[in-house]
């Protein structure tokens, strides 16, 4: 299973066939010269369009109902009226069975590079498969014409290329529009029409608009009133009779069709359709029976069995995710809805996702309010499914929402229940929270055993807290912390639970000036303040150079308030014990090493179920001490749920499989759409809709081999010095006809039967970068520390590339002990004999910790790859 190159991308581009898009080109100059033939005034200029592409979708509006969730099977999220107490228990979803399509398998070569692709908002390749309309509309003969007799380009691909260009480079559309009207200005003539409504309505032929669709809610009641409608002139909220259409003060959001993407994407990319259909199925595990996906988590199982949903290939699932995106300095901000699907292999999930909602504002929405939308196509897609084009065959799919991946502060909104600060405050189990110095904490409940909610148990819970709805005050309108009807399939997310949570709250505690005590220096002298310890734990960390695939390097402690999600992960995983080591009394270290040992084992890429049990005792021993360590007025929310997150691996496999470092990566391209100040909803959504089809247009719509190669250079932006061999990529120029040592020689002789080679310094394999250990001394990255699949840890010397095209990696063993007191972490004590390996002997790179003229070695876990 290939693992992301994380922070530094390299991307490649190989020869090989023309791609499908240069085969449609070949088509159209047919039809260009017998045009061009016919044709006696020469090119002719668009006809500028007069339509207006920023029509909305029009719908009735309407004043929406209580709006809640359902409690049911994962199968499907319902928002209806309140339901009576019968309603209640009846099932969301009826699980029926269908004849399996026939689904025609054809073998296909791809290239290595092709899979090394950015992980970017625009999620199709650039090499679609466009299966061609019978009721294609004739494209207008003006657009097929050169634009002068010195070029086959015509305005169709100048159109194309300036959108790939302002796709790369993130440019307003008055950017690209001038960038057309550069060419007329070259021209002398009006050769492209430059508006942005002409260069949309001319590519699409529904309006591309008509996946987008806005919605009116209500600031002041928080309550979805309802589509908006272009035909209707005033709109109202019925509680407080506020107008809602006022284009100065209209409150709106966003949705994208859930339904015509996933169309979209299966009918335009066959390799994204092959990977839905068959490769749960065919995936090779590690061991056979631990958990390495989402496929093996109870959740899943429960809809694969015989008769099952998930059961058929042409159905699948995903998850969804929300969360807020501050918007620069202002005091606004996003929060999308992504949605990913779980069928694909784990390193294509995050190449494909999906931008489905869309809001913004100063303040949280009402999530049960945003979502509504959302979670009515979700019930239509789990119960009817959808149309698409399988290989000829109409084929009709139905999609299941598997999990929501929320933090702590919008799942119990969208569970509708009571916050995580009342009594019943957790989402996952009964536990009472004790009144404290400091408000209500979770402690440890001594000898007394905490229920966990069921679905019995909350659809009893619902049931009770509808009976009381009438009730006076609000904080009573609620049953064991539940007050409607809800979904429950939301895990624990570990990057807002265990690192912006749990690790960060510690390390606080730590470094407060009260807890002296837990440092060995500060015990007697008091010479020594807080600031002498945080300057020597920043002399070991800022000298660690961590591997390409770690996502940032290392940053002062001083600077802690500002560290990222994946900062605080390395800190965890690999910086904290040995940089605290010998400076924070053991105490606290055995206690911090519970947590870190805990997290990295459900990072693996396989999990026994023991693996889970044993890591649930270890954060049980956790919670229990950091009570007794820090006492009960420090119990927070993310303390006690690491009781829970053993309980989502079990359900929904190891942690990166339901985690949102998926889908933060992806904010950093929604926010480079937004450059308006007015209408930030819209332009983001007109953006990501037009340039996410820029893949099918250019296959469609280019009638130029160069203009095809042009877009595909501007939007992969690919490797030209490289060399493709034996499954890797080397990267450089590379030494030719190296000359080796008579170590090496002597060496190569032994187990080769050629020793003329070339020579690289670093390669790319499955998504790994490996460079040799003195490419890596002169950079700030160390990718010279590998394992193999027996634990052993060597450093490269040499990447070489023998006559035949067979890569050898010679590198030498390092010898390590491991270390009872870190248990993670190994300690190097000597080199071992020099060791030719092949590709498929490296199974992972490692973290080099150089302390005290001793160095620690820590395996990173296949779930920190590419975050």
């Amino acid at each position: 299973m290939g693992r992301g190159s994380g922070r530094r991308k390299e991307y490649v581009r190989t020869g090989g066939s023309p791609s499908k898009a240069t085969l449609r080109v070949r088509k159209h100059r047919e039809k260009m010269k017998q045009l061009a033939c016919s044709s006696k005034d020469g090119p002719t200029a668009l006809q500028s369009d007069q339509s207006d592409f920023s029509t909305l979708t029009s719908n009735d509006c309407f004043q929406a109902p209580h709006e809640c969730m359902d409690v049911g099977a994962s199968t499907s999220i319902h928002c209806s009226s309140l339901p009576t107490s019968s309603r209640v228990s009846e099932e969301c979803t009826n699980v029926g069975t269908s004849s399996p399509c026939d689904v025609v398998k054809e073998s296909q070569e791809s290239a290595l590079a092709d899979e090394i692709t950015e992980g970017c908002l625009l999620a199709a390749p650039l090499d679609p498969v466009i299966p061609a309309s019978d009721n294609e509309e004739e494209i207008p003969k003006e657009c097929l014409l050169p634009l002068c007799s010195h070029t086959d380009c015509t305005a169709h691909d100048v159109m194309l290329m300036c959108l790939a260009i302002g796709h790369r480079h993130n440019l307003t559309w008055a950017a690209i529009e001038d960038m057309m009207k550069m060419f007329n200005a070259v021209y002398g003539t009006k050769k492209i029409n430059t508006t942005k409504v002409s260069l949309l309505k001319r590519f699409f032929e529904e309006k591309e608009e008509s996946n987008i669709c806005y919605h009116y809610y209500c600031a002041l009641c928080e309550k979805y009133v309802g589509e908006v409608d272009s035909d209707k002139r005033d709109v109202f909220c019925d509680i407080c009779n506020s107008v809602l259409s006022d284009p100065k003060s209209a409150t709106y959001f966003a949705t994208l069709s859930l339904e015509k993407q996933l169309k979209q994407l299966l009918e335009s990319n066959k390799e994204v359709a092959d990977a839905i259909l068959t490769y749960r199925f065919q995936r090779e595990k590690s061991v056979e029976g631990n958990l390495e996906d989402i496929y093996d988590g109870s959740e899943y199982q429960m809809h694969s069995v015989a008769g099952g949903i998930l059961s058929l290939p042409q159905n699948f699932s995903y998850c969804f995710f929300t969360d807020g995106v501050a918007s620069g300095k202002s005091k606004k901000s996003f929060w999308p809805i992504y949605v990913s699907i779980n069928e694909l292999p784990p390193e294509v999930r995050r190449r494909h996702m999906l931008l489905v909602g869309l809001y913004h504002g100063k303040s949280q929405p009402n999530q049960r309010m945003f979502l509504k939308p959302f979670v009515d196509e979700a019930n239509k897609l789990s119960d009817k499914g959808f149309e698409w084009n399988c290989m000829g065959q109409v084929t009709v799919s139905r999609v299941l929402p598997i999990a929501g991946i929320l933090d702590s502060g919008a799942r119990y909104k969208v569970l509708n229940m009571q916050s995580f600060s009342a009594f019943y405050g957790c989402t996952f189990c009964y536990h009472v929270q004790t009144r404290t110095l400091k408000k209500l904490k979770f402690t440890i409940n001594s000898g007394r055993e905490v229920e966990m909610r069921t679905k019995a148990s909350h659809q009893s819970d619902v049931s009770n807290a509808y009976s009381k709805r009438h009730e006076a005050q609000e904080k009573n309108r609620h049953c064991r912390g539940v007050k409607g009807p809800s979904t429950v399939s939301f895990p624990v997310d570990y990057m807002h639970n265990i690192l912006l949570g749990v690790t960060k709250t510690y390390f606080e505690l730590l470094f407060e000036p009260l807890r002296r005590k837990c440092w060995v220096i500060l015990d007697d002298e008091d010479s020594f303040a807080m600031e002498d310890v945080m300057e020597a734990i920043d002399a070991r960390l800022l000298q660690i150079l961590p591997p390409s695939c770690i996502s940032r390097c290392p940053r002062t402690i001083k600077d802690w308030g500002s560290w990222k999600a994946n900062e605080w992960r390395n800190w965890l995983l690999f910086y904290a014990l040995p940089c605290l080591k010998g400076l924070l009394k053991d105490k606290y270290l055995d206690h911090f090493k519970l947590l870190s040992v805990g997290t990295s084992v459900l990072l693996q890429g396989s999990v026994s179920k023991e693996d889970a049990r044993y890591v649930h005792r270890l954060y049980q021993l956790f919670v229990i001490n950091y009570e007794r360590y820090f006492g009960e007025e420090f119990m927070y929310y993310n303390i006690h749920l690491l009781l829970h997150v053993v309980q989502g691996v079990m359900r929904f496999g190891p942690l990166f499989t339901h985690n949102a470092f998926m889908y933060e990566s992806h904010n950093r391209h929604l926010l480079q759409l937004h450059k308006n100040p007015f209408n930030a909803v819209k332009e983001i959504c007109k953006k990501y809709s037009t340039f996410q089809a820029l893949p099918r247009l250019l296959a469609k719509f280019a009638t130029s081999d160069r203009t095809i190669e042009f877009c595909e250079n501007v939007l992969d932006h690919r490797l030209v010095n490289l060399v493709n061999c034996d499954s890797c990529l080397m990267l450089g120029a590379g030494k030719l006809d190296y000359a080796l040592s008579e170590e090496e020689h002597a060496f190569l002789a032994r187990t080769e039967e050629s020793v003329i080679c070339n020579y690289f310094d670093r390669m790319l394999y499955k998504g790994m970068r490996v460079a040799t250990s003195q490419y890596c001394n002169v950079k700030k990255n160390n990718d010279s520390i590998v394992h193999n699949n027996c634990g052993e840890i060597f450093e490269v010397k040499a990447l070489y590339v023998i006559l035949d095209k067979r890569v050898r990696i010679l590198a030498r063993q390092m010898i390590s002990e491991p270390l009872r007191e870190l248990r993670i972490t190994t300690c190097f004590s000597k080199l071992g004999d020099l060791k030719l390996l092949r590709p498929d002997d490296i199974l992972g790179l490692c973290v080099a910790v150089n302390i005290d003229s001793k160095t620690y070695l820590n395996i990173i876990p296949f779930g920190c790859y590419d975050d």
